[in-house]
């Protein structure tokens, strides 16, 4: 049984979100709405880089070093993540981010000379690569709360780094490539600390002897279909974010993005339970009680969901202008017309989870595609009717997307027995575990 424990991973996880927030406030001050759109976009490349190199080192790799060791795996790693930041930085140069000369430095959107930030953002891509490696590490020997230490560790060396930076520069205006250096500088020395900590578990000793190594062969193709489907979830929920960037400028992606960091905060308690069913699910080999664990733990999570964002809407407006800048303040109606699509992902993290632990790659695939296919429809249909984009039309796009894949989740789902009640049922269970934990 995994070492979850769901109340302390979950506090783990949500000071986690709290240091990410701090660091996004300290660099959206700063930069601006235009300096936050352009760095949420470079950082969005980096994360679909990220996404690509998973389909060989990324989703299935705490499985397959539980089985054979991480010492098997290093050749791979190394391979294919050079491999990938080598095309990066060539697709990059073929984009002309090489080409762009520095700007003056009162532009607080494009301080960034080209070729020092494409070394920055490789670097901090190696960086990211590692952190995965490391925390499937943890995963893989259910060290959930190791795990999340060092991530909370991660981010508050990031929010020192940019605090540093900004003090120690005493203006105004901060460069964009300073505060990549700034974050790059911060997890290197939390690589080569975590390094450590890896090698003193014997990270990089061998399982077992060579003559009884078995073959590995068969995860590429397991890596390649459980990653592929994430990478199609990933593209549903930013997309919109790429079309913000390119139909209407940085600013209202700057906007957009810090109203996605927001949703991706409430959406910790959802994710929360839904590593939690993965773990468990896999220890459990009955698929009747796997099921009724997805469906308890899914009606958790949405209710759960629906008061963080009750809460979440409930800010007055002129908080985030407060907090991230006076060109924020549009931040409270896009929140708000996202719920559909918050409530959505609330309901169906568990039931995504359990589709990942039983090995249903190929379905989850198929319905994370059919929901990308629900945005692109609706973004086409609001360009004929309106004959231009907004941010509006964007977020209904997302929000019909992430409820077509509840649905498919909830009804493409062969139930061993009919589940008719079991919302209603687990409704009424956590309003008795609530009152129950009320009285404490």
């Amino acid at each position: 049984m995994p070492k979850d424990r769901p109340l302390e991973s979950y506090f783990w996880q949500l000071l986690k979100a709290g240091l990410a927030l701090a660091a996004v406030v300290i660099y959206s001050r700063y930069l601006g709405a235009a300096g936050r759109g352009s760095l949420s976009i470079y950082l969005l490349y980096v994360q679909m880089l990220l996404m690509v190199n998973e389909l060989f080192v990324g989703s299935a790799l705490a499985n397959w070093i539980a089985m054979y060791g991480l010492r098997r795996f290093l050749p791979r790693i190394l391979c294919v993540s050079l491999s990938m930041l080598s095309l990066a930085a060539l697709l990059a140069w073929l984009g002309g981010i090489t080409d762009n000369a520095p700007v003056d430095l009162g532009n607080t959107a494009h301080l960034n000379p080209p070729y020092i930030l494409l070394f920055l953002l490789l670097g901090w891509s190696a960086i990211l690569i590692f952190q995965n490696v490391a925390m499937n590490f943890f995963q893989s020997r259910g060290e959930i709360l190791e795990k999340n230490r060092w991530l909370v560790g991660f981010e508050l060396l990031k929010v020192g780094g940019l605090i540093t930076l900004i003090f120690g520069l005493s203006v105004q205006v901060v460069p964009l490539y300073y505060v990549v250096l700034s974050l790059v500088f911060s997890g290197f020395i939390w690589s080569i600390l975590c390094l450590s900590r890896l090698a003193s578990l014997n990270a990089f000793t061998p399982h077992n002897k060579k003559a009884d190594l078995p073959s590995i062969r068969h995860t590429w193709n397991e890596g390649i279909w459980a990653q592929t489907g994430q990478i199609v979830l990933f593209l549903v929920y930013r997309t919109p974010l790429l079309l913000t960037s390119y139909l209407m400028g940085d600013a209202a992606a700057g906007i957009f993005a810090n109203t996605l960091l927001v949703i991706d905060t409430i959406w910790i308690f959802a994710n929360t339970l839904g590593a939690i069913v993965h773990g468990r699910a896999l220890g459990i080999f009955n698929e009747l009680k796997r099921e009724k664990l997805g469906l308890r733990f899914a009606t958790f999570s949405f209710w759960g969901t629906f008061l963080l964002s009750m809460g979440a809407v409930a800010i007055p407006m002129d908080w985030f202008a407060r907090v991230f800048g006076a060109e924020f303040d549009s931040m409270s109606g896009l929140l708000l017309q996202s719920l559909p699509g918050i409530w959505a992902l609330g309901f169906f993290a568990p039931l995504g989870n359990l589709f990942h632990a039983q090995n249903q790659f190929k379905q989850l695939l198929l319905h994370h595609t059919l929901g990308l296919v629900v945005m692109a429809v609706s973004v086409l249909i609001a360009h004929v009717i309106f004959a231009s984009i907004t941010v509006t039309h964007l977020i209904w796009s997302w929000n019909f997307a992430l409820s077509t894949i509840l649905g498919l989740h909830i009804f493409r789902r062969k139930f061993t027995h009919p589940q008719k009640g079991f919302f209603k049922v687990n409704t009424l269970l956590t309003y008795r575990l609530v009152r129950k934990f009320m009285r404490f």
